[in-house]
């Protein structure tokens, strides 16, 4: 059985790789945006990818699969609203309170990064070859 994997997760965490669990055990990593096919002795696995302790829910695939790793929403928004945040405890007067304000959000940020999973799997197709990959023309435009 093979199963198919490709990130879609935009620019925020593409410096480092994606890693894949199946059924447990971690089977390889995805870098870019093209599909890595993963081997499965089984007909069904529960898949899940981790990077760097942010994680999704396990979701359980079967053979020839193609799933896309997506961001979820306070993944996407953890950033801007971290800095937001840490930018209006310019305006407490106590620098000790402002202090721990600032080091109190920071750490409920990262910390629930870790807690709320970062990922989600979408179920793109059954079997990928009913699947047209997306490719990139080059023109002469950019020349």
């Amino acid at each position: 059985m093979a199963i198919y994997i490709v990130r879609k997760t935009g620019w925020l965490g593409s410096g480092s790789k994606i890693h894949v669990l199946i059924d447990g055990v971690r089977r390889g990593e995805v870098y870019g945006n093209s599909p890595v096919e993963f081997q499965v002795a089984k007909n069904e696995a529960a898949v899940k990818v981790t990077q760097l302790g942010i994680r999704s829910k396990e979701k359980v695939i079967s053979d020839g699969m193609l799933l896309e790793i997506h961001q979820s929403l306070w993944h996407r928004i953890s950033f801007p609203v971290m800095i937001v945040a840490q930018f209006l405890t310019v305006f407490v007067s106590d620098f000790m309170l402002s202090l721990i304000l600032l080091l109190a959000l920071g750490v409920l940020f990262i910390g629930s990064l870790y807690v709320i999973p970062g990922f989600h799997l979408k179920k793109v197709s059954d079997d990928i070859n009913d699947q047209t990959m997306e490719t990139e023309e080059v023109t002469t435009w950019n020349r």
